[in-house]
Formats: structure tokens, sequence, C-alpha cells
């Protein structure tokens, strides 16, 4: 059960991290922005926003989760239900600048999950489980962002 929890919130970041990246077009209309080159650089920085916010929370979380492990996990849970309902705001207002803080409220919790992959695992597998556990954990990323990439442009 701890597993599939960290996985699913591995997978629901990572999709977070994709959404408005995939189609710059969908994305510069849905979020009034510019057109052309000025709106697409604004739709880039929604994802390296995010990015950039889980190199610099890196540190801090990695520090975090040696002491809190559990509260900074039930953080990052919040704070990518944070981003996705600022996500979902920012369309409905068509504002990018929401979009914006949700990156940021998505990279927060990216860096948590970034430091996680072999803590939880070896906090709750026996060591001839750990592999398995981990590979999971990381793969559960990679699916969220193999969804995150097409899955926005069906729904639009």
């Amino acid at each position: 059960a701890v597993l599939s929890a960290f996985m699913f919130n591995a997978a629901i970041n990572a999709f977070l991290f994709m959404d408005f990246a995939t189609s710059t077009s969908v994305s510069e209309m849905v979020l009034n922005t510019a057109t052309g080159d000025t709106g697409a650089q604004e739709v880039q920085w929604l994802y390296s926003a995010s990015l950039l916010t889980v190199m610099v929370g890196m540190p801090p979380a990695s520090y975090f989760l040696a002491r809190h492990d559990w509260a900074c996990l039930l953080l990052s849970v919040v704070l990518n239900v944070l981003g996705a309902w600022l996500r979902l705001i920012s369309i409905h207002a068509g504002e990018w600048r929401i979009a914006l803080i949700s990156s940021v409220a998505i990279g927060c919790a990216g860096s948590f999950i970034a430091c996680s992959f072999s803590l939880v695992p070896e906090r709750w597998f026996r060591p001839e489980q750990r592999g398995l556990a981990t590979a999971l954990a990381v793969q559960a990323n990679y699916t969220g962002w193999a969804l995150g990439s097409p899955l926005p442009l069906y729904v639009t």
C-alpha cells in the first residue's frame, strides 16, 4: 500500500510536469499568452520553473526526508494537489501567472519525490525486495511522463 501510494504520487507529479509542455499552441490558447516565440517561451517556462524548483529544493528535501519522512511525503501529496488545482484555475482564468505558481508547487513536490525513490523501499521493504520496489517507484515516474505527453492532446 505504501509503495502504491508513493508510485501514484510520483506518476501524478510527472504528469503535471508535462501537461502544458506537450502542445505549445494549445497551452498558449488556454493560458491567453502571446502567440509565436514569446508565447512559446512563456509556456516553456512552466516546465523550466518546475525543474529549477526541483533542483533548488533537493538539498533541503534530502535533509528533511531523513528526519521527517512521513511529513515530507505528505507535503509532496499536498503540493501536487495544490499544483493540480492551480493548473485547473489557470486554465479557467486564462492566466499564465497562476500556471507558473502551480509549476513551483509541482517542483517542490518533485524535490521530495526525487529524493524518495530509494528511501521508501529502504524503509518499507526487506533487502531482497528493495531492488524491485525501487524499480517500480522509478517506473511510475516515467509512466506519468509518458501519459502527460500525449494525453492532454486527446483531451483538448
